[in-house]
């Protein structure tokens, strides 16, 4: 895999302890990533002599533009380079939240102003 970042969030989420990002140059590429993930999870498991074989839940793996892999601690994203730049998950994960929007602000923009009587005449503030 291209530009692979592996992104601690234990503390941000409680179903996961590190995010691993990664780009396939292809559809086939991101597919072959996803099968490499999956047959070193079956391979450390016999390693390590696990009773029971514990796969990972794997995800569109069938399209192959973004494959994600949970095994638990880790899951990984296997995106294409048009998806990975589209939904930016690094800057997801690692941005820290903004300081300078205040509570007023944000309960102000969840208030919905209706018009009166349902007209298209603009909304008349009052003081």
């Amino acid at each position: 895999a291209d530009d692979v970042k592996v992104i601690p969030v234990g503390e941000k989420c409680d179903w996961t302890d590190y995010m691993v990002i990664a780009t396939g140059r292809s559809t086939w590429h991101v597919k072959n990533i996803a099968q490499a993930i999956i047959y070193k999870a079956k391979q450390r498991q016999r390693e390590v002599g696990a009773k029971q074989m514990m796969l990972p839940s794997v995800q569109g793996q069938d399209t192959g533009k973004w494959v994600i892999i949970d095994s638990g601690k880790v899951i990984v994203h296997a995106l294409d380079e048009n998806a990975r730049a589209y939904y930016n998950l690094e800057d997801l994960w690692t941005s820290e939240p903004s300081k300078s929007a205040t509570v007023q602000d944000l309960q102000k923009a969840f208030v919905k102003v209706r018009r009166k009587n349902n007209s298209k005449k603009p909304v008349e503030k009052s003081a």
